[in-house]
């Protein structure tokens, strides 16, 4: 049986963080230079949740609005160093919000915030972000699907990734090179303690059964971790969490911009509208789930409803059924249901039980710095 030091299952972006982390950390002391460490995946690194997402990378600008500069602060870093860590695979998005008459999203608060996050950020990275509030028929693009260009804007900078599956493909190399071991196509069926040490059990493509033995496991596989059979002594008591399906739509309209736009539906309902591959993604909707992980395909209804609320965004933009060109959708924990639809936890969720550590995560942004705070559990 083959002994390992660590296991970490599933290889979507929280799985790579740990890894990436943890290959780091061997790199740099000699006191874990010879640690043995495994990713599992069951399917390609980063081919579920992870590469449906609307992919920015963002700085945090929405925490704002509540004042938690504390994770305006997390993210400004975060972004930071993903921009300066992988420019050929993170780039600057110029982003543009059409701001209401009234209310925290009007011109003279949005002024106020912008000023304050360019002073954080300057704090943060050493340079201003650009945030700033100005009509729509000033800025240097035209943007053709914003109907009024009489009204103010927010305009202010994040980050894009271009591609989640290229970018997990150079990320395994990298960890490869630094002496990770990555195993894909391969299903766990269970973890079990016996003694001080785990025994992980996966099945292979080709129907292979193998047993690793470990000192730490670091599950990621976010809902998927209930399929995991765990035995009783590991078993969290808080285990139980609330899911939601999160999907975007890809159109088949050209985009004929470069900057991200986001709007508010007429139920309060955000939505990013992001140039990708040349086409327009839109996104994000969520709907509570409790269904089977193996389709998660939204619903026609689910559709509809998405379509109902977009389409009532004073937009030169619609969603039917004759322009969706692809369908993107991921499980994500779910905090609870407000006004305008599923709240998502901020926050990632770590939990520890006698060295086995479970992670929950909604976003790429901070993937990294996620990493590093698991990886402080492993002694």
């Amino acid at each position: 049986m083959n002994k390992h030091d660590v296991i970490i299952i599933g290889g979507g972006s929280a799985g790579l963080g740990v890894a990436l982390s943890e290959s780091n950390n061997i790199q740099k002391s000699n006191n874990v230079k010879n640690r043995k460490i495994l990713l599992l995946e069951k399917e390609k690194l980063s081919s579920k949740t992870s590469n449906s997402s609307l992919r920015i990378i963002h700085g945090g600008l929405r925490y704002l609005q509540k004042m938690d500069i504390l994770r305006v602060i997390e993210s400004l870093k975060a972004q930071d160093e993903l921009l300066k860590a992988y420019p050929e695979h993170i780039e600057k998005l110029n982003c543009i919000m059409p701001l209401k008459k009234f209310g925290l999203k009007s011109k003279y608060p949005m002024i106020c915030a912008s000023i304050l996050y360019n002073m954080i950020s300057l704090l943060i990275t050493g340079k201003s972000n650009g945030a700033h509030v100005g009509k729509i028929k000033n800025h240097k693009n035209n943007i053709d699907i914003i109907n009024n260009k009489e009204e103010y804007a927010l305009f202010w900078n994040d980050a894009l990734l271009k591609n989640p599956l290229n970018f997990a493909k150079d990320l395994k190399f990298e960890l490869i090179k630094k002496g990770i071991e990555i195993k894909e196509n391969q299903h766990v069926l269970s973890v079990k303690k016996e003694n001080d040490e785990f025994i992980v059990t996966s099945l292979s493509e080709i129907g292979e059964k193998q047993e690793f033995k470990c000192n730490y496991v670091v599950n990621t596989t976010g809902p998927w971790y209930s399929k995991i059979e765990e035995s009783h002594d590991i078993k969290s008591e808080n285990d139980e969490f609330k899911w939601c399906k999160a999907f975007n739509i890809i159109l088949n309209e050209r985009a004929t911009f470069s900057e991200a736009i986001g709007v508010f539906g007429e139920d309060n309902r955000a939505f990013f509208i992001v140039p990708r591959d040349g086409y327009i993604a839109v996104g994000t909707w969520y709907v509570p789930f409790n269904g089977s992980l193996e389709d998660i395909t939204p619903t026609n209804d689910e559709l509809q409803a998405f379509a109902n609320s977009f389409n009532k965004v004073n937009l030169n933009l619609k969603i039917n059924k004759n322009n969706i060109r692809e369908i993107e959708a991921g499980i994500l924990p779910m905090k609870g249901i407000g006004s305008a639809g599923p709240t998502l936890y901020g926050l990632e969720k770590i939990s520890v039980k006698d060295n086995y550590i479970k992670v929950l995560s909604t976003k790429y942004t901070t993937f990294l710095a996620q990493g590093r705070k698991v990886s402080k559990f492993i002694k």
